[in-house]
């Protein structure tokens, strides 16, 4: 993916924990658990059997495909279509963004009055 993962909810239904291979899609007769998981997406496919997105699971490699599983795309009860965030980025290394905050910090300006010198704004409130 372009930007990297996003991070799903998952509201898995009881055959997701025996989910080996192939495209997930809850079989007949299995029911939702009153939970609910977080997923990475990693990607998305389309094949044969639908699209499908490709998500890594918190369950270790022993599970699914290696960790990993295909999870029918247009599922809403399933959650992953729903709704996705992902890490806000700052533009400047940290260390940059750490050094502004201290010199506005150490400027003399007040964060809940920023354009009137700390001075100024106490001699006003005499």
């Amino acid at each position: 993916m372009k930007n990297g993962p996003v991070i799903a909810p998952l509201f898995p239904y009881t055959d997701f924990l025996t989910y080996k291979s192939g495209v997930y899609f809850p079989s007949e007769g299995s029911f939702k658990f009153g939970g609910s998981q977080a997923v990475k997406i990693v990607g998305w496919t389309k094949g044969i059997q639908g699209d499908s997105w490709i998500v890594e699971n918190s369950w270790g490699s022993s599970w699914g495909e290696e960790g990993y599983a295909n999870i029918m795309s247009g599922h809403k009860d399933l959650g992953v279509d729903v709704v996705a965030i992902s890490p806000a980025v700052i533009p400047v290394p940290f260390f940059k963004y750490e050094e502004e905050m201290l010199k506005h910090r150490n400027s003399g300006y007040s964060s809940s009055n920023d354009d009137q010198p700390q001075e100024e704004i106490e001699e006003s409130q005499e």
